[in-house]
């Protein structure tokens, strides 16, 4: 079944990269690549640094909840590693990797880890989801085709106020899972039973988790996503896209948001998908929205791909020498 998954997952992607990177005017998208000076790149580095910087507090504060304290500078190296090697790997490797290949860095259990991490991406999914009902709400959407962004107010909406209702009555929500799981026609389907205690052991994970510190944790993922945002906002402008607060935020909603569908390594073809598709709504040119994409998938993916793989490096290396006899 995930084989199938990971298949599918790889056939859609390979399908956004070829439509993303058809029909483009290369030699257009060359020149507004090279067009974006040292400076747009350095304030957009700035943005980065900024927006895993705030990650990692985010982290310190989840953990926090749970009743541990770890200094961030022993989360930061694990926090970037486990991200370049998603940079890497398909399947989320790296949510693995911090989850059971740092226990000894870090000193808290596997158990503790992987709930912070699942607690982490439902307040990632609610602030992208929140960035993208800005986005739709900013750029007019509802004037020019009434119809679809409605949908998407509403879906953005249900979802953003199921994910809080949860969190604040997560233990009502858990009972009611509870006395579904044991209706007749729910017990003998081992298919549905298996999804009710899947959905009850990530309900307690994130409810225990996020409910202490709701508003710090809320506040964090979206100065995080604001940062990431800020990065698409400064390549498009350097490339001449006239880009709004709206079109910002639906741009960064939609790339990040593509790259939830399992594919390549570095969510090639699926984030430049989404991300064209931002620029585009922006009133960009099909060779400025390509350059842009260009320029900001390399951005996200380049700096944090080699300094986690730098910290994972070193830690091999410290390793290795351990194991080497002394009077070898």
């Amino acid at each position: 079944m995930k084989r199938l998954r990971y298949i599918v997952g790889l056939v859609l992607a390979a399908s956004f990269a070829f439509f993303t990177f058809s029909n483009v005017d290369w030699h257009s998208v060359q020149n507004n690549i090279a067009s974006v000076g040292p400076k747009n790149i350095l304030l957009a580095l700035c943005a980065l640094s900024t927006g895993y910087l705030i990650r990692v507090l985010r982290w310190k504060l989840l953990l926090k909840s749970a009743n541990v304290s770890v200094d961030a500078t022993r989360l930061a190296g694990p926090f970037l590693a486990s991200f370049a090697l998603n940079n890497l790997v398909p399947a989320r490797a790296g949510d693995a990797l911090r989850v059971f290949g740092f226990v000894r860095e870090i000193g808290v259990r596997s158990s503790v880890l992987m709930a912070t991490v699942i607690a982490e991406r439902f307040h990632d999914l609610a602030t992208l989801l929140l960035l993208c009902l800005f986005g739709v709400l900013l750029t007019g959407g509802f004037q020019r085709q009434p119809v679809f962004p409605f949908v998407v107010f509403l879906w953005c909406l249900a979802i953003i106020f199921g994910f809080i209702f949860t969190v604040l009555l997560y233990r009502w929500v858990a009972h009611i899972l509870l006395r579904i799981r044991n209706l007749a026609f729910v017990s003998r389907s081992n298919l549905l039973v298996k999804i009710i205690n899947f959905s009850l052991r990530n309900l307690i994970i994130v409810g225990k988790l996020s409910r202490k510190n709701l508003a710090p944790l809320a506040i964090l993922s979206l100065l995080a996503w604001l940062s990431e945002a800020a990065i698409f906002l400064v390549i498009a402008n350097a490339v001449g896209i006239d880009m709004t607060l709206g079109n910002m935020l639906l741009a960064t909603g939609l790339a990040t948001l593509m790259t939830l569908i399992p594919g390549t390594p570095g969510h090639i073809g699926t984030f430049d998908f989404g991300a064209r598709a931002g620029f585009l709504a922006g009133g960009a040119t099909m060779s400025q929205a390509m350059s842009a994409t260009i320029i900001v998938h390399i951005l996200l993916w380049l700096p944090i791909t080699m300094v986690g793989g730098f910290y994972l490096l070193q830690l091999w290396l410290k390793k290795s020498a351990m194991k080497i006899p002394a009077d070898a």
